[in-house]
């Protein structure tokens, strides 16, 4: 999934999967874009602007290069452990992994041994340590 397309507010309304990535990282981040249905519309837009203004960057509601590297930026680490992590950032990352082509099991939101087998197998492809730990280099991978 490439998050490298600039994302707007326009006539019409920008629609696809990298917009829902935008709206569920978004999600994880604590700004709500209202549905996370994969239009670019107003509620996004605000969404983005108070995301931006939070980060400290220009809040224009345009997710551009700099927002998208803020809003992959901005997941907790997730990694195996007791008990199990939980949450809408791991459901994003499993939703991640299997766009990518890995198989974390259920998307369940719980990181398990499938999730962390998936995230390993992921890592070792795209040259980073396999860890199985979604830190930042993960996260920016997975969101690229």
């Amino acid at each position: 999934m490439s998050v490298q397309r600039v994302l707007r507010l326009r006539s019409p309304m920008m629609r696809g999967e990298d917009v829902r990535l935008a709206q569920q990282l978004l999600v994880a981040a604590g700004h709500s874009p209202g549905s996370v249905d994969g239009v670019f519309g107003p509620r996004t837009r605000d969404a983005v602007r108070t995301f931006q203004r939070d980060k400290g960057l220009v809040p224009d509601g345009i997710v551009g290069s700099l927002t998208w590297a803020a809003l992959c930026s901005m997941q907790r680490v997730l990694r195996l452990r007791s008990p199990m992590m939980r949450g809408e950032d791991v459901r994003l990352a499993q939703q991640l992994l299997v766009a990518a082509g890995y198989s974390p099991g259920s998307v369940d939101s719980i990181f398990g041994p499938r999730t962390s087998k998936a995230v390993r197998a992921f890592q070792s492809s795209t040259g980073l340590d396999p860890d199985g730990i979604v830190g930042s280099l993960t996260w920016a991978a997975l969101c690229s």
